[in-house]
């Protein structure tokens, strides 16, 4: 199998994501967000584990009426803590059919918590469908150094074919961009290397991240100047590759 086969990746919109089989545990989840829960006729997308949770009780809820009383009876596995649900509003609880859900969780937690959800509904877990979106810091090494390696390849043709610059240029950008990963590595633990960006507009974010730093923290101004072009190089990439996917 494929490095993407194996891993469970699947390209929307020329975004990578990886699908989850909700039978298996997972506790790797940390800087990750869901992405999309398909069941039946129901779909749900959403970026926040809460909002997700929300939307899928309140969707399966039509599917299978609970009572007050029923919701106020669920218990999370991994917890008692926290109740699943409350009559009275709480910090980190969040409407949800007339009564409040708890949507306090990291990454692990929360889909365990939609899991839990999930079969207090009468649903098989192996009938779902769940992408969850891994930011590159979040993703293994294998995968890291797969999509870093293509990335680069995709970088060289723009430079060379499309720009025109001539190796030794092309590959002293490429050099720049990876010595200026040790900064972006220092500031941001989900998008820490600027090989690994799927959208010009998450690379821009973090490249004026990037930028910000070295001219605050700047040995010298030719260093400032060297940082921003090499920046600029990459944006101009990223803007290419939004007309030429590279998955």
């Amino acid at each position: 199998m494929s490095i993407v086969e194996n891993n469970n990746i699947v390209y929307v919109n020329h975004r990578r994501f990886y699908s989850l089989d909700l039978t298996q545990e997972y506790n790797n989840l940390e800087n990750s967000i869901p992405k999309l829960f398909k069941y039946k006729d129901i779909k749900i997308s959403s970026n926040s584990w809460g909002d997700m949770a929300v939307q899928i009780v309140e969707e399966l809820n039509k599917i299978n009426p609970k009572t007050t009383e029923e919701l106020l009876s669920v218990q999370y596995p991994f917890s008692d803590k926290y109740e699943v649900f409350s009559k009275e509003k709480k910090t980190n609880y969040s409407a949800c059919l007339g009564v409040y859900l708890c949507t306090n969780h990291g990454a692990n937690r929360a889909l365990s918590a939609i899991k839990t959800l999930i079969t207090f509904y009468g649903v098989d877990l192996k009938d779902v469908y769940f992408l969850l979106n891994r930011h590159p810091g979040a993703e293994s090494k294998e995968c890291r150094d797969y999509f870093r390696a293509i990335t680069i390849d995709h970088m060289k043709t723009y430079f060379v074919e499309v720009k025109n610059y001539n190796l030794n240029k092309t590959n002293a950008i490429i050099e720049n961009l990876k010595e200026l990963n040790k900064t972006l590595a220092k500031l941001s633990k989900s998008y820490d290397d600027f090989f690994l960006f799927d959208t010009d507009q998450a690379y821009y974010q973090y490249a004026e991240i990037v930028r910000d730093y070295i001219e605050k923290h700047r040995q010298s101004q030719e260093q400032y100047n060297i940082t921003k072009k090499t920046l600029e190089f990459g944006l101009g990439y990223y803007k290419w590759r939004r007309k030429n996917p590279l998955y």
